[in-house]
């Protein structure tokens, strides 16, 4: 999923369900935040404290690929299953409603930290999104996520072709290189987009396999949103009402690939059901706010700032909650003995 799921849609749902602008905020930017937060490495403060922070995003062709599929595409974009059979790589599988995402949304749920819970919250929905969108893929190298064929339903053939152009960098990257095989890369944004109907075919399978994002944003939203009536302590029924159903489908179904497009729909579709603005998203904003504009993504940097005032910044408490859901996702996949590091 991309920008408009998981911010718009998350800060919709939470004000749906009740809870207050602020937190709102916390829960939609931390889930948001999960696909941009590229920094890993230490820092160094004035009073010669330090720490290390958790990154959860990735440059995909630059980074080791295998260590970020372990630490960071299984755990936050491609959360298996336990109930999954096979070998290794097929126990690796995301799946729709993953029952590991789902315990770790609990986990967020019955944090007792309230400084906490907003950003284990958003982080946990992250997860547990992206099994409605990049289910039957691997966050490791996987014969599984070799496609050799994909074909749009409800758009055109020429749609595919023009986005491969649009990618052809990437692709002409890839070629032949074992990091193709990683995630979705092969079948690119179709995951992602919401409005998308489509099939694909695995190379090493046989047939074409279908996919129905707009009914699988569906049930992620009505699962999401239920999720939300817990977080909030809200009496209100955990089903979505009829008026926001509508609302979510006219949203799900736009036909507009750019994320930030789709987006400025959810956030008037926010103003006007709500009364209160989305904020805007700025993508470095919690880092720049808590170490300053001169940190550079994975090095050790020496910030200005103190350790004290640090951990009481946005960005402290989702690396925070980053780590713990890391940890439970990891622990949990450990006791199926499934050893991720």
């Amino acid at each position: 999923m991309q920008i408009d799921m998981h911010y718009g849609a998350i800060y919709y749902l939470a004000s749906l369900a009740g809870i207050g602008e602020e937190e709102a905020e916390k829960i939609a930017w931390s889930s948001q935040f999960v696909d941009d937060a590229e920094f890993g490495g230490t820092v160094q403060f004035s009073d010669g404290q330090g720490c290390i922070c958790s990154n959860s995003a990735h440059r995909y062709i630059t980074d080791n690929m295998s260590a970020h599929g372990r630490l960071v595409w299984i755990p936050y974009h491609f959360v298996p299953d336990t109930k999954t059979q096979g070998s290794f790589l097929d126990r690796l599988k995301c799946k729709q409603n993953s029952d590991l995402a789902g315990a770790a949304v609990q986990a967020a749920l019955d944090e007792t930290d309230s400084i906490s819970r907003p950003y284990r919250f958003g982080v946990a929905l992250h997860a547990y999104a992206d099994t409605w969108s990049h289910y039957e893929f691997t966050g490791l190298w996987s014969d599984s996520n070799l496609i050799d064929h994909v074909e749009p339903v409800n758009v055109g053939q020429n749609w595919w072709e023009s986005l491969k152009a649009d990618a052809g960098s990437v692709y002409a990257t890839l070629k032949g290189r074992q990091e193709s095989a990683l995630g979705h890369l092969l079948a690119d944004k179709c995951p992602d987009l919401p409005y998308l109907v489509w099939r694909y075919r695995v190379t090493a399978g046989l047939g074409l396999i279908p996919r129905n994002n707009p009914e699988d944003y569906r049930k992620a939203m009505r699962a999401i949103y239920s999720y939300m009536i817990s977080y909030s302590g809200s009496a209100l029924t955990p089903d979505i009402p009829q008026e926001h159903e509508k609302i979510l489908n006219v949203l799900i179904e736009q036909q507009e690939d750019d994320p930030g497009k789709r987006l400025s729909q959810w956030s008037k579709a926010i103003s006007r059901k709500f009364h209160r603005a989305l904020p805007e998203y700025q993508e470095e904003k919690w880092i720049d706010d808590a170490l300053g504009k001169k940190w550079k993504k994975d090095k050790c940097i020496i910030s200005d700032a103190t350790y004290h005032s640090f951990i009481k910044s946005h960005y402290w408490q989702f690396c925070e909650a980053l780590r713990k859901h890391s940890d439970i996702i990891v622990s949990l996949l450990a006791r199926q003995g499934l050893y991720l590091v």
